[in-house]
Formats: C-alpha cells, sequence, structure tokens
C-alpha cells in the first residue's frame, strides 16, 4: 500500500481536486487507480467559490509545444474544451505575468547509467560507444521482405504533447494524446492518408502500451490524403546512403538554415521524421546510429520507454529558445528507434510546468506494409 500512496502522493501534489475523468489513466498501479478515483470522486462546488471553478477558462490565447516549436495563435471554443476541468482561475490579488499553478505534465522516464539514475541536467558522456554498439545490433538484423502485393509502408504512432492554455498571464495544461495511422505510398504518384485519433486530455501520470492506444478505439479526429511531395518532409528510406557521411548530407536540409540551429538538431529531428514517415530497415537504421556517433550527443542510460520496452537513451542538448533535451530510445537488441522524447531541463518560461517537464513524446508502435491505405498491420 505504501506504493500506491507514493503513487497517487506524486500525483496529486501539485493539483488541485478536479473531476474523476480529468485523471483518466494518470496512475500507474490498479490500486492506485482505486485509490485516486476516490479521491477525485466528489467534484468542487463552482457555485461555492467562483474563483475556483475549474471549468472557467479565460479566452486570450492558446500556445501549443509541438515539436519543438512553441507557436501563439488566437483562442477559442477548441481550447475552452481542451482544458475544461484543468484549468482553474488565480486568486484577484494573483500577479498578472505569474502561473495560477504549476501544472506537471507527464512524468518523466527513469535513465540509469552505471548503476544509478541519471540526472536531466548537466553534461552526460558521449554517446558515441553505445550508438556505434546499436549500430552493430542493428546491422545484424535482416532487412523485412516487402510482400509482392504491397502498395503502401504503414505506421502507427502515438504522441502526447503539452497543451497550455494562457490568459492574463496565467497558465494551464493539458497533454493531449493523439494516435496517429500513415499510409506511405510505395509510389510516388498515389497520395499519402493519414488518420488521427484523439484521446481524453491527461495532466498527470506514466503512459503504458494499453494508453498509447486506447485513442484508436474512437472515432477519428481527421482523415485526410495528401500528394506524396506535400505531406513528407523526408525521403524514402530507398533514396537514402548507407554510408554515414553521404547519409548526414542527405538528411541535412538543402536551404540556409537559422544560424542558432545547429547541425546535431537538425540530424537528430530529420531521424525522428523519418521514422514518423517510413518503415525504416535495419541497415538504414545501423547507417543513422553511426551518422549520429560522429555527433555532440550524450548517453542518458538505459530506460523503459512508455509502451513497456527496454532501450538506450542517447540525448542532445539544445539552448536554441528554452534549453531542451531532445531524447532518442533505441532498442538494444535490434537497434530499432522505439521512441524520442522532448525535455525542458532548466528553464520553461513561463509555460507554468515545473522543470524538467516532458513536453512531447512519440511512440513508433507498429510499422509494416500493407496492401492498401486502408488496411493496418498488427
Amino acid at each position: 500500500m505504501t506504493d500506491d500512496f507514493t503513487d497517487v502522493r506524486r500525483l496529486l501534489a501539485p493539483v488541485d481536486p478536479a473531476p474523476p475523468e480529468t485523471f483518466a489513466g494518470a496512475a500507474w498501479t490498479p490500486r492506485a487507480r482505486a485509490t485516486l478515483r476516490a479521491i477525485v470522486s466528489t467534484s468542487p462546488d463552482p457555485a461555492a467559490d467562483p474563483a475556483a471553478d475549474p471549468t472557467a477558462v479565460p479566452g486570450a490565447g492558446h500556445r501549443s509545444v509541438r515539436r519543438a516549436t512553441v507557436a501563439w495563435v488566437t483562442a477559442g471554443a477548441a481550447v475552452i474544451a481542451l482544458l475544461a476541468g484543468i484549468t482553474r482561475r488565480g486568486p484577484a490579488s494573483e500577479p498578472a505575468d505569474e502561473p495560477a499553478a504549476r501544472v506537471p505534465t507527464v512524468a518523466m522516464l527513469s535513465y540509469h547509467r552505471s548503476g544509478s539514475e541519471s540526472s536531466m541536467t548537466g553534461s552526460l558522456p558521449p554517446a558515441r560507444p553505445i550508438l556505434l554498439r546499436l549500430a552493430k545490433a542493428a546491422g545484424r538484423q535482416p532487412d523485412p521482405i516487402r510482400p509482392a502485393g504491397a502498395g503502401y509502408s504503414y505506421l502507427r504512432l502515438n504522441e502526447w504533447n503539452l497543451n497550455v492554455a494562457v490568459s492574463g498571464g496565467r497558465t494551464g495544461t493539458a497533454v493531449v494524446p493523439t494516435v496517429t495511422e500513415q499510409w506511405t505510398p510505395i509510389s510516388p504518384a498515389d497520395p499519402v492518408r493519414r488518420v488521427e485519433r484523439r484521446g481524453t486530455p491527461i495532466v498527470i501520470g506514466y503512459g503504458s502500451e494499453r494508453l498509447a492506444a486506447a485513442a484508436a478505439d474512437v472515432a477519428p479526429t481527421s482523415d485526410d490524403v495528401f500528394a506524396a511531395d506535400a505531406a513528407l518532409s523526408s525521403r524514402s528510406p530507398d533514396r537514402l546512403p548507407a554510408e554515414a557521411a553521404a547519409l548526414r548530407r542527405a538528411l541535412l536540409p538543402p536551404g540556409p538554415v537559422p544560424g542558432d540551429v545547429t547541425e546535431a538538431e537538425e540530424l537528430v529531428r530529420a531521424v525522428v521524421d523519418l521514422h514518423g514517415e517510413w518503415n525504416v530497415p535495419p541497415r538504414l537504421s545501423a547507417a543513422l546510429w553511426r551518422m549520429l556517433a560522429g555527433q555532440p550527443l550524450g548517453y542518458l542510460g538505459r530506460t523503459t520507454d512508455r509502451a513497456g520496452r527496454a532501450g538506450e537513451a542517447v540525448a542532445l542538448d539544445v539552448t536554441r529558445g528554452l534549453p531542451r533535451r531532445l531524447v532518442l530510445v533505441i532498442d538494444p537488441d535490434t537497434g530499432r528507434l522505439g521512441s524520442s522524447e522532448e525535455i525542458l531541463t532548466t528553464d520553461a518560461g513561463k509555460l507554468g510546468v515545473d522543470v524538467p517537464a516532458v513536453v512531447g513524446y512519440r511512440l513508433f508502435l507498429r510499422r509494416g506494409w500493407a496492401p492498401d491505405d486502408r488496411t493496418p498491420v498488427g
């Protein structure tokens, strides 16, 4: 019971009580979830204290952190629906430029190196030897045989992205789970089909294989087709070289980039985007890790990702904008990229979250070949 109590106390410490559905999937164990449901089973009465109404969301601005981009957009009904039950007004005496509350994002993964837990701050040992070992593991895997009737590369991904609503200098946060299925055609003349399903906003808690797939059971939020050249930011694996130096040149953008964007950041993001668009074969995985071994990545340690899979975590620290750590979690046996994470390390600006804070992650759950753009794999 001690572990359950600790789990629930960790989850609830920074958060005011809210309707039970707000915390769906927040606790880790069944007993902890039952305890959590009992704690939040009584909703507060907004009429008793209008300032504490958890559904009151002033409509000023909405800021979303997605793929390392913090963009301002006009608030509206979508923001209100997203943060209903999560954001609350602060006291009238609270300074206008201070957040109303510090709300945690999804819990950090644990990373272990040399028998101890790795810190999310400070420098890391070079990742080069780990990446070269992972390249060898990938190189030992046989390339999958494309079925004769395959017309599409199929991917299924789970993304959780931090969404922040800001009003009068006060903030409220939620994490929105999204399952994406994508069918990328083998023939560039055919369109890409992408289906997205969004789950209930979650403010705290670990993910799991069950939660990672939960949003797939709801009706699609979007079901779109795009021309391949408009939908894809990366080249087909068949057109990428397997030699590290040539691969580096192929993944870097052809035109000028902002002066504060490093080559290493461009390459790490290109690797993540490649896995988010294509079925990456082992021989290319091996080349990717050999290429990144020449970049200033650090070794974060061993971990278990949010779908319960073991992995070796390598990371790149980015100082542009808010200090961040870009994390890749790679299967030690197959050399396959299983997930990626983005973490604010030392400064969250006015985002209203405590650092270190996970602001987004992506799980690569399924990949394979499909005969058409309607048939899922696995």
